[in-house]
């Protein structure tokens, strides 16, 4: 576990890095962390790197040519068994770019996150997708907001895309939803009004229940679980709390 750079020079007003780490730092150097470790405990199989905006280091080429110095470079493997590296915080669909692929390309990183916030970049992030998959990057993760400025059916959307992603380009994208709340509240009970309510927020967390957090890339089960289009989607979301979590059972 560590960190290559600090902070993020973003603002998003949904996300808190800005308020717990101000600064930006572009380059850290993992390298002498790890060789540390090595040295004292011995060489660990995988590295997760916690940097909230890695692609907006000016040095990103010169962090990828550290993880390959310390032994992260694709298809690595430590007592036979594979090594991976984990950006967990994710990268900016925004940012990212053909050589930033090529660069990523060349280490063990599995998955690679990208971050789907808003269905006006739905362009963007599918030609960013089409890309990784280009350059062999097949197992995706990507984090998907809903309860902020979107709505349900915007939020089946999304996730949708993926699945439609995954069929066309031989890919394994498992979406994560990510419930917002405001920087400033003191509990969870947030809800974006008109769009959201309380039974739309609770119908989608006992379906993320059943699916441990995650979303699969599989469409035959993305249809029975969340809807084969947005009106059915809805569909779900009203039903009661006991209708919805005993589809498709027979009853005793």
């Amino acid at each position: 576990f560590g960190y290559s750079t600090r902070g993020c020079p973003n603002r998003c007003p949904f996300c808190g890095v800005h308020e717990l780490e101000p600064e930006f730092i572009d380059y850290k150097g993992i390298k002498p962390y790890i060789e540390k470790i090595d040295g004292t405990y011995g060489k660990k199989q995988h590295l997760i790197l916690f940097d909230n905006n890695i692609l907006a280091s000016r040095h990103f080429d010169r962090l990828i040519n550290d993880l390959l110095d310390i032994g992260f470079q694709k298809d690595a493997r430590i007592n036979k068994k594979l090594r991976h590296v984990d950006f967990n915080q994710g990268v900016d669909v925004r940012l990212i770019n053909e050589e930033h692929f090529r660069l990523l390309s060349k280490i063990a990183i599995n998955p690679l996150r990208i971050a789907f916030d808003s269905l006006k970049l739905r362009k963007v992030y599918e030609k960013k997708v089409k890309l990784a998959a280009r350059y062999g990057l097949e197992h995706l993760s990507n984090y998907i907001l809903y309860n902020y400025k979107d709505s349900p059916e915007d939020f089946w959307q999304r996730l949708k895309i993926n699945i439609d992603l995954n069929k066309e380009l031989g890919l394994k994208i498992y979406s994560y939803p990510m419930k917002y709340i405001p920087l400033n509240s003191k509990d969870r009970s947030y809800i974006s009004e008109p769009s959201w309510n309380w039974q739309f927020i609770r119908g989608v967390q006992r379906i993320l229940n059943v699916l441990r957090g995650s979303v699969m890339p599989g469409e035959d089960f993305f249809n029975r679980a969340f809807g084969s289009n947005s009106s059915e989607f809805m569909t779900i979301l009203y039903m009661p709390e006991s209708i919805l979590m005993n589809r498709g059972r027979e009853p005793k």
